[in-house]
């Protein structure tokens, strides 16, 4: 995770802090280790224009930037972010990953899970951790 921490840095750094993005750093615990849930993520929510982004290990490897994510404000107060990205499998070709997670501003709890559309897995791993506020940071 040191190479995430590094580009993180980088990239947080490097952004100008927009007044109305709140910006998250997730720790998780993946309830299966095969890989597929990242032990970080962090978010960027603009939640009035209905933006976000996520940046994780898994972002890093498959765009090697953050990326959009769609957001929808739920009426408990919680975001619900999905993202889609095409990842190296062990097989021929890549694995299209679809993740959703929620987050909890008010608890900063957080939860996220991967779906494995195009393959028909009855697995669906995932994680739930807690997260920190970055202050005057972003991923815009």
């Amino acid at each position: 995770m040191n190479c995430l921490s590094l580009a993180a840095a980088f990239v947080i750094a490097a952004t100008p802090v927009l007044s109305d993005v709140v910006s998250y750093d997730c720790a998780l615990k993946g309830w299966e280790n095969k890989g597929w849930i990242p032990e970080r993520v962090l978010f960027s929510v603009e939640a009035e224009k209905g933006n976000a982004r996520v940046y994780d290990g898994l972002v890093e490897h498959a765009k090697g930037r953050p990326i959009a994510a769609d957001i929808k404000s739920l009426k408990s107060g919680k975001y619900r972010l999905n993202w889609k990205l095409n990842l190296p499998s062990d097989g021929a070709g890549d694995i299209r990953v679809n993740y959703t997670a929620t987050i909890d501003p008010s608890s900063l709890t957080f939860n996220l899970r991967a779906k494995f559309p195009m393959v028909n897995a009855s697995n669906n791993p995932r994680g739930d951790g807690r997260c920190q506020i970055m202050k005057g940071k972003t991923l815009f």
